[in-house]
């Protein structure tokens, strides 16, 4: 291996810029046509590889110097000679004229004050350890990167890329990859199309743009903030938040937490999220389960909202909507049309204001509140205040107890009501039918003459006490009104 004297290349130098050199004096300076050496540094601050093609690897050397050595890939390991060039404080190693379609295999030590800067195509890459800022640019490569004391740059087309502990800022241009990035302390910003790209323990934020991109990322401290058209996005155990507007974009989040709001067109899918999340969708599914820490907001039309196991407070807007929500520790709003509507386990207050559907409610045990028109409404298992406005078929209450003191209001202006009360319930009843029949089976309940209002004081089998607050429950339907006692629950006489 050949070695340059910094002594020898200073005395050509020197005479470069003597007194009358001609302006050429500039311009890059070749230093040798060899295989392979050895030089010493002086002020030099980074190397370009440039028209080789093969097997090429770039690690960390010694400082204050580089070293390369080359031989071709066929025909028995044969030195190839290449070019070095000085050009400024940049080193250039490049193919000889002529032999730029030689496969070689190229290995360089680089001085940890060396920046590196490779461009090639149809070749595999090996780059560790190295410092500074490191760009990688090229077509249909195979590249392997490790352990960056700086920034990286990517600029790569139809090419395999693994990427593992950069201690810097990471960039990705590209279009067709198939890449992995893991262990980046800086931020990461992607522009890319067509591919699949998986992300792992970022510590800084996560941003850019995607179309038709498989992308999954993993373990992100930094704040997420994406756009997409096409292809599909997973966010796993994100700490800080994200923005995500996606276009056609199939999008799950498993196990995130912060601030996430998400703009998008397709189905989502939701699990384990601590924090505020709002989701605004011009239409698809959204799925969810084991959300807490902040408000919930979804607006989607023409399609599915499936939720299960809530601690936030839940919002619900949409059109064309079948909505069921399960096991809910929150308050939940839902406004809606053309939509059925189930709530199951609702331990806090629901408001629900809806037309063109069915509305059942399981087990809840605060109050409920629901404006219904042009369908049924139906409340089991009930255990709170009740205030219900409808224009359907049929209205249905039937409450196990009744907890607190509010006054409970429940009419129908398009059909009947029927509610169920437990044989201790103490309350006292209001109902009418002023176009219909009352009926009950009720003892205390008392008819008009007429069978068109009732009035009762249910004092659940206790002598009167005066000083005892009872609920009111007023009931008016356009049909008619039945007053009955609860079945016994299983178990329970």
């Amino acid at each position: 291996m050949r070695r340059f004297s910094r002594f020898a290349l200073a005395l050509g130098l020197a005479w470069l810029v003597a007194p009358g050199v001609p302006s050429w004096a500039d311009e890059p300076l070749l230093l040798s046509e060899d295989a392979g050496g050895i030089l010493e540094l002086e002020g030099e601050r980074r190397l370009e590889v440039r028209g080789l093609r093969g097997m090429l690897s770039l690690r960390l050397g010694r400082p204050g110097e580089l070293r390369y050595a080359v031989r071709r890939l066929e025909g028995g390991d044969a030195e190839q000679p290449v070019a070095l060039w000085l050009d400024g404080s940049t080193l250039r190693l490049s193919s000889l004229e002529g032999a730029s379609e030689v496969p070689v295999r190229l290995e360089v030590a680089l001085a940890p004050e060396l920046s590196a800067d490779v461009e090639a195509v149809d070749s595999d890459l090996v780059l560790v350890g190295l410092h500074g800022e490191v760009r990688l640019a090229g077509e249909r490569l195979r590249a392997a990167i490790r352990n960056i004391d700086g920034s990286l740059e990517l600029d790569l087309k139809e090419s395999d890329v693994e990427v593992v502990e950069v201690n810097g800022a990471l960039t990705v241009d590209g279009r067709e990859l198939d890449g992995s990035l893991e262990g980046v302390n800086g931020r990461v910003t992607l522009n890319a199309e067509h591919g699949r790209l998986r992300l792992t323990r970022l510590r800084d934020e996560l941003g850019g743009f995607l179309e038709e991109v498989d992308l999954a990322a993993e373990d992100v401290l930094g704040r997420v903030e994406l756009e997409a058209d096409g292809g599909s996005l997973e966010l796993s155990a994100c700490k800080a938040g994200a923005r995500l507007i996606l276009s056609e974009t199939a999008l799950e989040l498993r196990g995130n937490a912060g601030p996430l709001e998400v703009e998008t067109d397709v189905d989502v899918q939701i699990q384990a999220h601590d924090g505020p999340l709002k989701i605004r969708a011009l239409a698809g599914s959204v799925r969810g389960s084991q959300i807490k820490g902040g408000a919930l907001e979804i607006e989607t039309r023409d399609g599915q909202v499936l939720l299960e196991d809530l601690e936030a407070s839940t919002s619900i807007r949409g059109v064309g909507l079948d909505v069921q929500v399960k096991d809910t520790k929150g308050d939940l709003t839902i406004s809606t049309s053309v939509t059925t509507i189930v709530v199951e386990k609702a331990h806090m207050a629901v408001a629900i204001d809806n037309e063109f559907g069915d509305v059942e409610i399981r087990e809840a045990g605060q109050r409920v509140q629901v404006f219904n028109l042009e369908g049924s409404v139906r409340i089991e298992a009930f255990k709170g205040t009740a205030l219900v406005e409808a224009h359907g078929p049929s209205v249905e209450v039937h409450w196990t107890s009744l907890d607190g003191h509010e006054a409970s209001s429940v009419e129908n202006a398009g059909g009947d009501v029927r509610i169920s009360l437990p044989s201790r319930f103490r309350a006292q009843l209001d109902l009418q039918a002023p176009h219909g029949r009352i009926e009950s089976d009720l003892d205390e309940v008392r008819v008009s003459p007429d069978g068109h209002f009732a009035s009762a004081l249910l004092l659940g089998g206790r002598a009167p006490a005066p000083q005892v607050k009872r609920p009111t429950i007023k009931v008016k339907a356009a049909g008619d009104v039945y007053a009955m006692e609860a079945a016994p629950l299983p178990g329970k006489r």
